[in-house]
């Protein structure tokens, strides 16, 4: 198991760079400062005991001195010297670890900050198929259960082995004179710390990785107890007592076997202890036989001593530094092995010079821009099944969405709409056929190009913590001048947000009222400067169909040539549904339109009506041609409306 656990650390040991590299990136200065004072706290104690054996000689030639004597009065100057260079040396100890610990502190915080910034900017990138997977969020909370505090705890671990190693070789130094056995002794008293803390590393590496998903499902309840969304169907379902149960025996789980390994770890912590100060106990008999035939001084003895002692409490530091090290490293892979995951939907796509040329001339750069023009749509056989599903979501689907058409597409819950949404955004890539955007496959637009020319209403829009009008203005396409300009001018903003977005008011007014929610939005305590959500003071929380028009303002503010409404008016009263068809027209005025929908009187505003079943075209056509064909479409409308 040593072996084992050895050969494994050499193979992590290429992580070391890497996680200096992220340190030193965090902060060169800090970084450098913390070395400094390691080699500094690892230099000054050796001086200290070295010191030691001659302050005491000299306090014995002091004692043997007459008071007169002129040699006592040399005495006296000798043994106030070296007491001052001691005092001097402890007091530079002090200082360098009051200003190590500041260094650290500040060094630490820098470090998390730039780890999480590594975990945030991998989230982002990576593909929605990695949500789909319990594997990934097991990825995902080992990378960010320890991962913001390891890489300092790492090059900390590597500069006390530096600092202590420096001590420990000065102290073996020290004790050569009275035989090379004494330094050969105080290695082998540590033996058995060194096999202890390399099993105990191993050990806890392993039971992290083992009780990953109790661990996220202990978190989950704690989610579900705590927070806003659930709460109202947890006190209804009366949950509380089951989920806290839950959370109880979970912990009660993991905590058992935590204690197991610290118990089998304290069990050979006082073997291993055992064994050093019996050797130690034998050293020390040994230097005293040689005062008692005179071959040293009181002064060697307490050199030995010092040395010796604290040459033993170093090597336990430094085999307990080695063991953290080791940890640290297994650790730092979990980290790593999440940010080397690679997305299959790559940002950096080759784009052939026509597609570039095509996305230069018709997607909009900024919000000032003019009404874009419209690009056809055109889904070409495409299967596609979701990762661990047994059934494929589309089966040779086609479509055809001519430019500044509005297509609309109906069935039941699983035949495939929503996945429509998810292809064409190329949130996911297809396994067979093709999706086109202005008769080129979509993974030959660059895919930054590509979603700026859509525009997307979600079935359940996001809610964004922050104010009306930045939850508006994330929907337009900024420049970053024009990013830079809204920094320099948003002092007034409630601290909290944390959305960079702003549009001309005008325009603001304009999108507001374009989707209906004027009143909604003079209703509120501040207007378009009013919090959403209860994350925040003063935040309000919005209904579903008041969401819903506020995400549909967003919509507007965004000028793309396709636009995708995903159950748009499903949150939507009676009252409401019907003051957004007579919206809908202008918000869909000169665009490509892609309408998911349940309710057939919306579907009705189409050009054409696409009827999916098991993600295949079942009927196709107008609303009354498709009414006076008879098929599903028919029967639903008149199970709907008679």
């Amino acid at each position: 198991m040593l072996t084992r656990a050895i050969k494994k650390a050499i193979a992590h040991a290429r992580l070391v760079p890497r996680a200096f590299a992220l340190v030193w990136s965090a902060s060169p200065a800090l970084t450098l400062a913390t070395i400094s004072l390691l080699v500094i706290q690892g230099v000054l104690p050796a001086l200290v005991v070295w010191l030691s054996k001659d302050v005491i000689d000299a306090v014995v030639a002091l004692l043997r001195s007459g008071v007169t004597d002129v040699v006592a009065q040399e005495s006296w100057r000798s043994a106030f010297a070296l007491s001052a260079s001691m005092a001097a040396l402890l007091l530079g100890i002090e200082i360098s670890r009051a200003a190590y610990d500041w260094v650290r502190a500040a060094h630490g915080r820098y470090v998390a900050a730039a780890v999480s910034d590594l975990i945030h900017a991998q989230s982002i990138c990576l593909d929605l198929a990695f949500y789909d997977s319990a594997d990934h969020f097991d990825r995902l909370h080992r990378a960010r259960d320890d991962a913001q505090y390891r890489p300092l705890l790492l090059i900390e671990n590597l500069g006390s082995l530096v600092q202590h190693g420096i001590t420990l070789i000065a102290l073996s130094v020290l004790l050569l004179p009275y035989g090379l056995m004494l330094s050969v002794a105080l290695v082998v008293s540590t033996l058995p710390a060194l096999l202890l803390v390399l099993w105990y590393a191993a050990g806890q590496h392993r039971l992290h990785r083992s009780i990953t998903t109790r661990e996220r499902s202990s978190w989950y309840a704690t989610w579900l107890m705590t927070s806003n969304e659930p709460a109202a169907e947890i006190r209804i379902l009366g949950l509380g007592p089951q989920l806290r149960r839950a959370f109880m025996r979970i912990r009660s789980a993991v905590n058992h076997q935590y204690i197991g390994l610290e118990t089998r770890k304290a069990l050979g912590d006082m073997l291993a202890s055992g064994c050093a100060v019996a050797v130690a106990g034998l050293c020390l008999l040994w230097m005293l036989s040689r005062v008692s035939r005179g071959s040293a001084t009181l002064g060697d003895v307490a050199l030995f001593y010092q040395a010796f002692s604290q040459g033993q409490k170093l090597m336990r530091t430094l085999l307990s530094n080695l063991g953290q090290t080791y940890q640290n490293v297994l650790f730092l892979g979990n980290l790593f092995e999440y940010l080397d995951l690679k997305p299959a939907i790559r940002t950096t796509t080759p784009v052939s010079t026509e597609a570039q040329h095509v996305s230069d001339s018709v997607l909009p750069h900024t919000v000032e821009s003019s009404q874009p023009t419209a690009l056809s749509v055109r889904f070409e056989n495409v299967f596609f099944r979701y990762q661990g599903s047994d059934r494929n979501s589309l089966n040779g689907l086609s479509m055809d969405i001519p430019a500044g058409q509005i297509v609309a597409v109906v069935g039941t819950n699983g035949a495939g709409k929503s996945t429509l949404l998810k292809l064409l955004c190329r949130l996911y890539d297809v396994q067979g056929g093709r999706v086109m955007v202005d008769d080129r496959d979509v993974r030959d637009w660059p895919l930054e190009k590509l979603r700026e020319s859509m525009s997307v209403l979600m079935q359940s829009p996001t809610q964004f913590n922050a104010t009306v009008a930045e939850n508006v203005a994330v929907g337009a396409l900024q420049t970053a001048q024009g990013a830079a300009a809204h920094r320099a001018t948003s002092a007034g903003r409630p601290e909290s947000t944390i959305l960079d977005a702003a549009i001309a008011d005008g325009q603001l007014a304009a999108a507001i009222a374009a989707a209906g929610a004027t009143a909604l939005v003079s209703r509120l305590p501040d207007g378009t400067n009013t919090m959403l959500g209860r994350w925040f003071a003063g935040g309000v929380n919005l209904s579903g169909g008041e969401t819903q028009r506020i995400a549909l303002a967003r919509a507007f503010v965004r000028p793309a040539p396709i636009l995708i409404l995903d159950e748009p008016t499903s949150a939507m009263d009676p009252w409401a549904d019907a003051d957004w068809m007579q919206r809908f027209r202008a918000l869909a005025a000169g665009r490509t339109v892609l309408l998911i929908t349940h309710r057939l009187a919306t579907a009705r505003q189409a050009h054409c009506i696409y009827v999916l079943q098991h993600g295949k075209v079942v009927e196709a056509g107008s609303h009354e041609a498709l009414l006076e064909h008879g098929g599903a479409y028919a029967q639903s409308w008149r199970h709907q409306y008679g």
